[in-house]
């Protein structure tokens, strides 16, 4: 994949050709850039595509909000969209049209560097056009890659070949496709890739790492190469080598919904808990989000939140506790785990404040409103809690411990006949507790608790 320079000859036949392929076919230009934006849909309208079939956007949310919308199989992105990487639309765009050669996938970059990532990203990304370019670079560039889409090249061909007997586990002689595939190539970097992925399927883990450290020799950061070299080394858990892969991918690649499941797990196991932060969000970006993936990410902050709280960043904690319960979908196995960490450490305000992100139809649980009592116990003024355990008296969600808190605070208070009214109340809902009111009783100047009651 190489940037087309300004001597390529073009004919009638080609733009016939392109024209033919703009058929059906809807396109897509997400580019901060008008100027850009207006520039290269000018070109692919002189090379036929009509107008009602070109979508322009602005930045990364329009530019997914119309890939989910309307589809497009040719997609022209910006490098940078500001608030995200344009990289990241090729995912998205898989998950709306298929592969092949009905899709299309340009980056224009700004810089080698961009341009050497977008290059590492074979077989996802067809191509990138350096910035800045002429109308005529981009017209001829253009006609260049739909005739390579249509009609590969001998070491595409061949490399197509081997994935067919791949797809049916024919691995000695996907294998051989590929490895012949290699001497027709400068850089058979995805021939290597999917030489691994035979030796994958043949459980020979340690084969297809010298394949993948082939293919990575040729380029340190060939996209597919070091996806299942990280797959690999997680699977032997090898987990400490796998995550240093991961920094190599993860700085010149968003991270795809697919791998951050295992991006989150091994950044947990090697204790790289300020990465767990960084990957969250990517998650948070997502449109969907898997269950399985839901609970990856959940643990992976709550374990987060304890590291950090053991360590006395609580700011920090407070905030991976709190993502996590949301990530959970609000379940109360993480909600009692952040509990207890908090509590713990004494934390007991920011225990109390967690139970404002508790959804409206577990706030009306009778065990919450034990729970909320009974952290305000820690946090609120005697008055407070008075208040709140007598409308949960009123309410019959108090249990025994609630009348005894009041109780409690009232005599405090040397409020001895509401103290006693609110005992006598407590020992007909629980006759059995008599016997550890009888004292409290005394103290509020009340006798006989039992001819009381």
């Amino acid at each position: 994949m190489k940037p087309v320079d300004e001597n390529i000859a073009t004919d009638y036949d080609q733009l016939s050709e392109v024209q033919k392929y703009f058929v059906g076919r809807r396109i897509l230009i997400a580019d901060n850039s008008p100027v850009t934006r207006q520039s290269v849909m000018v070109v692919l309208q002189n090379l036929g595509a009509t107008t009602e079939t070109i979508y322009l956007a602005k930045n990364f949310a329009e530019a997914k909000s119309l890939i989910r919308k309307e589809k497009p199989s040719i997609v022209v992105t910006d490098y940078d969209l500001g608030d995200n990487l344009g990289l990241a639309l090729c995912e998205f765009q898989g998950e709306y049209t298929s592969c092949g050669r009905d899709r299309l996938f340009v980056v224009l970059t700004k810089n080698s560097k961009q341009s050497a990532v977008a290059e590492a990203a074979e077989e996802d990304v067809d191509s990138y056009v350096l910035k800045p370019f002429s109308a005529k670079l981009f017209s001829d560039y253009f006609r260049k890659l739909v005739r390579n889409k249509l009609r590969p090249s001998e070491y595409a061909e061949q490399v197509f070949k081997g994935q067919r007997l791949l797809t049916r586990n024919e691995f000695d002689r996907a294998y051989q496709s590929f490895q012949s595939a290699v001497s027709m190539h400068s850089s058979p970097c995805l021939a290597h890739y999917y030489s691994a992925k035979c030796y994958q399927g043949d459980q020979r883990p340690a084969d297809a790492l010298v394949e993948l450290d082939r293919g990575l020799a040729l380029n340190p950061i060939h996209y597919k190469c070091l996806t299942l070299k990280i797959e690999i080394l997680y699977g032997q858990k090898r987990y400490e080598d796998a995550y240093e892969v991961v920094k190599v991918l993860s700085k010149n690649f968003p991270v795809s919904s697919q791998r951050l499941g295992d991006v989150f797990t091994l950044a947990v196991l090697t204790h790289n808990f300020s990465d767990v932060e960084h990957y969250y969000h990517y998650f948070k970006q997502l449109d969907r989000k898997p269950d399985d993936l839901r609970r990856v990410v959940a643990a992976g902050l709550l374990v987060c939140g304890k590291s950090m709280l053991k360590n006395e960043l609580r700011n920090r904690a407070i905030y991976a506790f709190t993502e996590s319960y949301k990530t959970s979908n609000f379940q109360i196995q993480y909600f009692e785990k952040i509990l207890q960490s908090l509590m713990a450490k004494k934390m007991y305000n920011e225990a109390f404040a967690l139970l404002d992100h508790c959804p409206l139809e577990m706030k009306r649980e009778s065990w919450f409103a034990k729970l909320e009592f009974f952290l305000l116990g820690y946090v609120g003024t005697d008055n407070r809690i008075i208040d709140r355990g007598r409308e949960l008296i009123r309410d019959g969600k108090a249990d025994r411990s609630v009348f005894e808190t009041v109780a409690q605070k009232l005599v405090a208070q040397n409020k001895m006949d509401a103290a006693m009214r609110i005992i006598r109340k407590a020992i007909q809902i629980y006759p059995e507790s008599i016997e550890s009111f009888d004292d409290l009783y005394e103290q509020a100047g009340g006798w006989n608790l039992r001819e009381a009651a």
